[in-house]
């Protein structure tokens, strides 16, 4: 059987899919990998969203689980709804990772309403809500005590499992990144918030495909890195992947302090703007070198690299 036929025979054993021939599985489109399913109903209708355990990284789908678990029991944080895991030794892992369809189309943060960057600003604040009394570094779950200037230092720190990370990529594309990493290192943050021992759940990929819009609804889905840390963070990594005006970045923070994000958390972001962006790159690059592509030459890594060294110099 392939995998399409190994997830539905597996949904139909769990009772999720009923035996009625017809329920079919299809690759979401858009994704870099091909763990990523959609399944429909006989009659077309999309039912679940279904992904397979990352190869050596099995358990972590039951991390997930718990996660999305306790913030759909709040109804805080515009998770999927249903979710669950399951069980089956005839699919590459032994287990799924299932939550009902969400509806909605991906779409740049300047392209929906006002209204609607106000709900996502209001959905990541309660998600960064559920605060922790320790950070997590991907993909361990074990939280380590510190400061968010040592959760920021720990991020840094993760950029060395790139295999680009020291070079590789062409001679003035690892000066440049070599130039960028000096920076971030020679300036550790500090002032106020920084010294906090305090963290939150983040969800760790807020790219514009993982945000679903729904008129002035949102819903976050493919939770895989989901962490404890600085929420600053998470919204970094949202407005570096799409560079936002001034307009749609006071909608998001409007929405995010009426839900009760900390306006410190706000302050913070530009400081985690460079990281992400060459965290970033630093992952396309290993991304492209993988599969045996010209990474120095695709914009991919380029376009992230200028976006780290613009931030720096905005310092």
């Amino acid at each position: 059987m392939n995998d399409r036929q190994l997830i539905v025979a597996a949904l139909q054993r769990q009772g999720l899919a009923d035996a009625q021939p017809g329920w079919q599985a299809e690759i979401v489109p858009g994704g870099l990998n091909s763990r990523v399913w959609l399944v429909r109903a006989p009659d077309g209708r999309p039912v679940w969203t279904v992904r397979m355990a990352r190869p050596r990284l099995e358990w972590r789908l039951r991390h997930e689980l718990v996660v999305l678990m306790q913030l759909a029991g709040t109804g805080s944080a515009c998770v999927p709804r249903r979710p669950t895991i399951v069980g089956d030794p005839h699919v590459p892992g032994g287990e799924l990772l299932v939550h009902a369809w969400s509806p909605g189309e991906p779409a740049p943060l300047a392209q929906v309403s006002d209204r609607a960057r106000e709900t996502l600003g209001m959905c990541l604040a309660r998600l960064h809500a559920h605060s922790r009394r320790a950070f997590t570094i991907w993909p361990d779950i074990v939280g380590r005590p510190g400061s968010r200037r040592d959760a920021y230092g720990a991020r840094l720190g993760a950029l060395r499992r790139y295999n680009t990370y020291s070079g590789g990529i062409s001679e003035e594309i690892d000066r440049r990144l070599a130039a960028v990493l000096q920076t971030l290192r020679r300036s550790p943050p500090a002032g106020q918030g920084w010294e906090a021992r305090e963290f939150s759940l983040l969800h760790g990929d807020l790219s514009a495909g993982n945000v679903l819009w729904q008129g002035e609804a949102v819903r976050l889905i493919d939770w895989e890195y989901v962490r404890t840390g600085d929420p600053a963070e998470d919204l970094a990594y949202l407005t570096t992947e799409q560079v936002l005006d001034t307009t749609s970045w006071n909608d998001l923070a409007r929405g995010y302090i009426s839900a009760g994000g900390d306006l410190r958390t706000l302050e913070r972001v530009p400081r985690y703007r460079p990281l992400v962006a060459l965290d970033a790159a630093l992952w396309w690059a290993d991304y492209l070198f993988s599969r045996r592509l010209p990474a120095a030459t695709r914009p991919e890594v380029l376009h992230r690299l200028v976006l780290a060294e613009t931030f720096v110099a905005d310092w």
